[in-house]
């Protein structure tokens, strides 16, 4: 219970381009918010360009590897470099992202719901937006990605992930849940403090 259910993992090449994927169900109490978890390693001989189509539901990726870049669609193309990983509204148009040759990284993807949960804000602050996630998280963002990237494996990491979407998606229900009806106040629930949700862990790398 509160734990993401068995990894699946699929692998594929093609030349000398090799990816690999391990995928993970939501805990049950998620469900509805959290889509699901989607960790990945890839190594490509060239720099490798993705048009990225909507979907339903709003990404959320956190960069373990080389920093990535993305790009709105537009007649003008401008390109935007995300260290850290970003988190993309809703979109009616496509996004493109490129990688230097690699990239590692977890992607969850969050419902419409369960994304302005986690967050805290209207869906329409994402609309067709791509934000990176220090703007988004403020100072816990580095506290998040040392703790992925200091996880043994991918299971680690996705439990992980787990007790971070937990904690955004519940504070939140929390605050809803205890405002008056009428005139519910749009304050936010005070946060733990972000050492108490992510203690620090020692830097380093694992592999898949």
């Amino acid at each position: 219970m509160g734990q993401a259910s068995r990894l699946r993992f699929a692998r594929g090449s093609s030349g000398a381009d090799q990816w690999r994927f391990v995928f993970a169900e939501p805990a049950a109490p998620l469900r509805g918010h959290v889509l699901r978890y989607c960790g990945y390693v890839e190594t490509t001989a060239t720099p490798m360009k993705r048009r990225e189509l909507p979907f339903g539901g709003i990404p959320m990726i956190i960069n373990l590897g080389p920093t990535l870049r993305v790009a709105q669609a537009s007649d003008r193309i401008s390109w935007v470099r995300q260290g850290t990983g970003f988190i993309a509204g809703l979109h009616d148009r496509f996004t493109l992202t490129e990688t230097s040759g690699a990239q590692r990284g977890m992607q969850i993807d969050f419902s419409p719901i369960g994304a302005s949960l986690f967050l805290d804000r209207p869906l329409r602050a994402l609309n067709n937006a791509v934000i990176d996630l220090e703007t988004l998280l403020g100072p816990e963002a580095p506290f998040l990605i040392e703790a992925l990237d200091a996880a043994p494996g991918w299971e680690e990491r996705s439990r992980c992930s787990t007790k971070r979407s937990r904690s955004g998606c519940w504070r939140r229900r929390r605050s809803i849940a205890n405002s008056p009806i009428s005139g519910a106040s749009s304050k936010p629930a005070p946060a733990r403090s972000r050492s108490a949700r992510w203690p620090k862990m020692s830097a380093g790398r694992a592999s898949i």
